[in-house]
């Protein structure tokens, strides 16, 4: 069986999201068995991962040409015709998209229904901002493209199984929930010289408290800056508040709400690192916030689980499907009760140690070997023609 893949998102510079669910998915799936074929089409050479070089694994280069409409080019255009001119079985579009001349069946993952309704967030006209809003439109065709012509379509959680019958109206029969993993190495880390030696290099404080930022605002950076300008100074004080971007689209406008909310002594920024360092940031971290307004999944919430991090997070959208039992929920517009529950969490040890263990216990889960012998099920069922009409 030779299984088409369409792996861009590998040479994605933003970390997270695509790129973390095509990395993870295609390193366990392909170990799973050799004698399935995966031949993995790029937009350009990746040579950083060792798994490549395995047997059952073949790479293929389909260039992205320009900004400016070489995604949708490639992905309608180049991609299937080589794609219908190949021997492979099957295709699997893993991003939310797919092109709209196949003529072999296609697995598709729709991670959410974000894109159909989420505002435009970009407030200056600019080169870049008309670059966004054209990928937006495309996206948001590419996607119902992707939801009309899929064999079968792989999501991530129920929440977004039930958007998409909702507002694309595909038959629940055709959509398969089939969660995202967490990678190894987001484990705890006793081994004092590594925790130090990541606390010394960003000159981070004993304790703090650690939240993400990202391009979107859905993310809600601004509303857990607001809650923590509530907890009491002290407490700030003895757990400043750590932001990690991973993408600077915002700092602008967050950077002006914290002057205005005069936090600058309180709230440090922090541009990307390595995966291995934020490991041992979520290691390092007395709580881990995440008062998302929506999510398709919230993986960051389980790898801060896995390495043993206290979760506060939202009571939205996927979030309670994900976290269980093991996270403290919040409404993620009540900035009273979000900063009640940081200063009830930080002031009360005996918690954060019994969230501690459970959400690493929770974590444990959800390994991505499952999410990768769940998908090649998934292939074997469209190839066998066994699903459901």
């Amino acid at each position: 069986m030779r299984i088409a893949f369409d792996a861009r998102a590998l040479s994605h510079p933003q970390p997270g999201g695509f790129k973390t669910y095509v990395t993870s998915l295609l390193r366990a799936i392909t170990s799973l068995d050799e004698s399935r074929t995966y031949d993995l089409y790029l937009d350009r050479e990746v040579h950083d991962h060792t798994w490549l070089r395995r047997p059952n694994v073949k790479t293929h280069v389909i260039p992205s040409f320009g900004r400016w409409g070489g995604v949708p080019v490639r992905e309608q255009l180049l991609l299937p015709l080589r794609l219908n001119r190949s021997e492979v079985s099957l295709a699997h579009f893993p991003c939310s998209s797919a092109a709209l001349l196949m003529s072999i069946p296609m697995v598709v993952t729709i991670h959410d229904t974000i894109e159909l309704f989420e505002p435009s967030y970009l407030r200056r006209p600019s080169r870049e901002s008309l670059l966004r809003m054209f990928m937006s439109r495309y996206n948001r065709w590419a996607l119902r493209v992707a939801a009309e012509k899929a064999t079968a379509v792989i999501t991530i959680s129920e929440h977004s199984r039930s958007d998409i019958v909702q507002l694309l109206g595909i038959p629940a029969s055709h959509i398969f929930v089939i969660p995202n993993g967490v990678a190894a190495r987001f484990r705890q880390c006793r081994y004092e010289p590594r925790l130090r030696a990541v606390q010394q290099r960003y000159k981070l404080p004993k304790s703090f408290v650690l939240g993400l930022a990202s391009a979107s605002p859905r993310k809600n950076v601004i509303g857990m800056l607001r809650a923590y300008a509530k907890v009491p100074s002290s407490l700030r004080r003895s757990y400043p508040l750590l932001i990690l971007w991973t993408h600077g689209l915002l700092t602008q406008e967050i950077s002006v709400v914290v002057e205005r909310l005069r936090l600058k002594a309180d709230v440090r920024f922090i541009q990307r690192v390595s995966d291995d360092e934020l490991v041992i940031l979520y290691n390092l971290a007395a709580a881990f916030v995440y008062p998302s307004l929506y999510e398709g999944f919230g993986l960051p919430i389980l790898e801060a689980m896995a390495c043993g991090t206290p979760v506060i997070a939202s009571n939205l959208t996927s979030i309670p499907e994900v976290t269980g039992d093991a996270a403290v929920l919040v409404d993620p517009r009540d900035e009273l009760q979000l900063a009640g529950r940081l200063v009830e969490l930080l002031n009360d040890a005996p918690r954060r140690r019994e969230l501690s263990e459970a959400g690493v216990a929770h974590a444990r889960k959800y390994p991505w070997t499952r999410t990768a012998q769940l998908t090649a099920d998934l292939y074997t069922k469209v190839l066998d023609g066994a699903l459901a009409n």
